[in-house]
Formats: C-alpha cells, sequence, structure tokens
C-alpha cells in the first residue's frame, strides 16, 4: 500500500502521557509506506508579523534539496497539499470517531503488543504547560545540531529556574526539529523568555520557528512570536 493512501498525518503531542501509559504497538511498513507525504500548516500570526508571506507553509519531503522542502503556498493550493494535524491524545480519539467509516483495521500481531500493568500507571497525572519548538533551516543558526540548541535552552532555563528541556528530536529524513519545554509553575513566562532569548542569540529564523504552549487545562496551542 502507497503512503498516498494514508488518511492523515498526525503528530501527537503526548501531554506528559507518555509510551508507558498505555499498550504499544509495533508495526511494519515498506519503504514507500514510509514516506511522508506533501503537508501543509498554517503558521502563526507572528510568523506573518515576522515576514511570512502568506499563512500556509508547505513541507514536500520528494524535493530532493533539503534547503527548498519548506516553502509557503497560497490558499487556493492548499488541496494539493495534505493539512498537518496536531493533536493531544484526547483530540486524535476524536478525529478517529469522526472518521471511523474511512478507517481501515490493521491486525497487529501479539508478539509485537508491550502492554503495561495497571500499577504501573499510577492513579493519575497532573497536566502541565509544555512549549513545543519547531525549528528548520538549522544549517543558518549558530549551532546546528537540534541536542545542541536544546542543551543551550535548557542551561538557560535551569540558569533562571525556569523549567528543563523534556524533549529534543526531529522528524525523520526532515528538516523539522523538535524541543520541548517544561516550565516550572507559575514561571511558564520566564521559561518563554529564556527560550525566545537562545533562539534568538542563535539565530533562529523568525518566519520557519514555531512556539506553541499547550496550556494545562488541555486547550488548543497558543502560538508565541519569536521576538
Amino acid at each position: 500500500m502507497s503512503s498516498a493512501h494514508w488518511l492523515q498525518y498526525v503528530s501527537c503531542q503526548n501531554d506528559e502521557v507518555g509510551a508507558e501509559s498505555f499498550d504499544v504497538g509495533i508495526m511494519s511498513f515498506s519503504q514507500d509506506e514510509k514516506k511522508h507525504v506533501a503537508r501543509w500548516e498554517k503558521v502563526s500570526h507572528a510568523a506573518i508579523e515576522a515576514g511570512a508571506p502568506t499563512p500556509y507553509r508547505a513541507y514536500d519531503p520528494n524535493i530532493q534539496d533539503e534547503s527548498n522542502q519548506f516553502f509557503f503556498i497560497s490558499e487556493a493550493e492548499l488541496p494539493h497539499y495534505q493539512e498537518y494535524m496536531m493533536v493531544t491524545p484526547k483530540k486524535l480519539v476524536d478525529y478517529m470517531e469522526a472518521n471511523r467509516s474511512r478507517l481501515r483495521r490493521i491486525e497487529v500481531d501479539e508478539t509485537q503488543v508491550f502492554r503495561r500493568s495497571a500499577e504501573s500507571l499510577g492513579e493519575s497525572f497532573e497536566p502541565v504547560s509544555v512549549f513545543d519548538i519547531w525549528l528548520s533551516g538549522l544549517e543558518n543558526m549558530k549551532l546546528t545540531d537540534s541536542e545542541d540548541i536544546a542543551g543551550e535552552i535548557d542551561a538557560e532555563l535551569e540558569k533562571q529556574s525556569a523549567g528543563e528541556v523534556i524533549g529534543a528530536g526531529q522528524t525523520v529524513g526532515e528538516d523539522h526539529h523538535n524541543i520541548a519545554v517544561k516550565n516550572e509553575p507559575g514561571k511558564n513566562k520566564q521559561a518563554l523568555a529564556c527560550i525566545r532569548r537562545v533562539l534568538k542569540r542563535l539565530k533562529a529564523d523568525p518566519t520557519t520557528t514555531e512556539i506553541w504552549e499547550q496550556k494545562a487545562d488541555g486547550e488548543d496551542h497558543v502560538g508565541h512570536a519569536l521576538d
């Protein structure tokens, strides 16, 4: 089955609910099935104010030159791309329920399922505010490795006692890097200031840098300007 048959590309914000919180199934895919489709996302108002030519940024993994894989498109071009979705686990379930008739059930072999005991889950967890930082064009920054950038942010957060980096990585084969930050209770403004300070010092591009804050109440992400 070609990757073109996938219904929707989704990035799931774990919101402190990781793989240790539920059963995990591992599926095997062909190289074609693992190929990401071209997609678009709406940039923040801050990115528009910083000079983004349109509200819509596209990503096409089929372009060989990685420096050209991200580009801006018009609203009329949106039907040629798949919308990029970032959701919480609850919203992912809602999306699946709404599209149940369009989904095909794939059975995963029992040997590929890893189960967690009820005792390991705990009775409850406290939601926390998390900043999701999305970067591209690292070759133009003072540091070109996302782990190094995350280290600089973590050091600044520690210095201000404002929070910590809780994850860093990139979408495989793509110039799309993510750094996740959890702020200390009551210090989200200080954590945001630390993030901005480091990214500006490292010359992050304000038109391709996204800072999204997932509020503790689980509402939609709030976009923040780099400046």
